[in-house]
């Protein structure tokens, strides 16, 4: 996958920060629609199932065994792909600032500007990391 291929693939994905539930079930919560928008569609929503699969929060699940939860390697993956998501995007951005870095720089100004970019990119990923559910 070239760097272009991956960074349009990157902005095409469901945004805003994901996470699991014990179901197994992975969600974005950028789709999470706030009760204080009800009605939706003009329709007063009565039942709260409505109103959640409206908002269409839902963007995977794993499968769950032992009932309806997830347990051993599957909530695992339910937690990985949760985890792979939050960080794509700063570590994306590490990556590009990193490869910056890399290249023999014009002139100095643009070496220190490129460090700047990759301190940044850095602690963004940490703060990202701090913020994972």
């Amino acid at each position: 996958m070239t760097p272009a291929a991956l960074a349009a693939a990157l902005a095409a994905r469901t945004p805003g920060l994901w996470f699991y539930d014990s179901y197994s079930a992975i969600f974005a919560a950028g789709l999470m629609v706030a009760a204080e928008e009800w009605p939706l569609d003009g329709e007063d929503v009565a039942d709260p199932e409505r109103y959640y699969h409206e908002a269409e929060p839902l963007v995977a699940s794993v499968p769950a065994l032992h009932g309806d939860s997830a347990h051993g390697r599957h909530q695992a993956d339910a937690r990985a792909i949760v985890v792979a998501v939050n960080l794509a995007d700063p570590l994306w951005r590490v990556a590009e600032a990193a490869r910056r870095v890399a290249r023999p720089p014009a002139h100095e100004a643009t070496h220190v500007g490129h460090h700047t970019a990759l301190r940044a990119a850095i602690a963004d990923l940490d703060a990202k990391v701090k913020e994972m559910p």
